[in-house]
């Protein structure tokens, strides 16, 4: 079952024939047809009555199909609408790391002026030592990390990993 298949299928139900469905979806009638007879083979049962030509009513498995799509389908775009807030840092979260030195002089301004910019944007600040901060980014605990100094890197390219010289 193809998230396609169910907007053409429910199309059909809303629209009340394969031709409006077809016009709504930018799809042709047979694109429109094909989706509903392959859904009725992957459920193993009528969808809709077919004892009265170019009348679309739908049977009992029709009908709870009809319920669970239109669900599956307001949570996709439910879920395209999640991520894109996150995407563009309507909502979300940064997770911040900063050392003893940094935290209190540079990371109140800059956490003010980004929150005032992106007001749904929930920020959590961590502050500890840099080494802690560094293994907080290496294993994704963190987004940025404020550091007071560079820290040095040594990286083999052979498998592209870096490990921290903390000389």
């Amino acid at each position: 079952m193809e998230l396609m298949q169910l907007e053409m299928f429910v199309a059909v139900v809303e629209e009340g024939s394969v031709r409006g469905a077809a016009e709504r979806e930018f799809r042709t009638q047979p694109a429109v047809s094909i989706a509903a007879s392959k859904l009725e083979r992957e459920f193993e049962a009528p969808l809709f009555d077919r004892s009265k030509r170019y009348e679309y009513r739908l049977t009992q498995a029709g009908e709870a199909l009809y319920q669970h799509a239109t669900r599956m389908l307001a949570l996709r775009s439910e879920t395209v609408s999640a991520v894109g807030d996150i995407r563009d840092l309507r909502l979300g979260r940064l997770r911040i790391g900063a050392n003893e030195s940094v935290s209190p002089h540079l990371l109140p301004r800059l956490a003010q002026a980004f929150l005032s910019e992106h007001p749904g944007i929930r920020m959590e600040v961590k502050c500890e030592r840099s080494k802690s901060l560094v293994e907080g980014l290496k294993g994704r605990k963190l987004d940025p990390a404020l550091l007071s100094f560079r820290p040095r890197t040594i990286c083999s390219t052979r498998n592209s990993s870096c490990r921290m010289n903390w000389s």
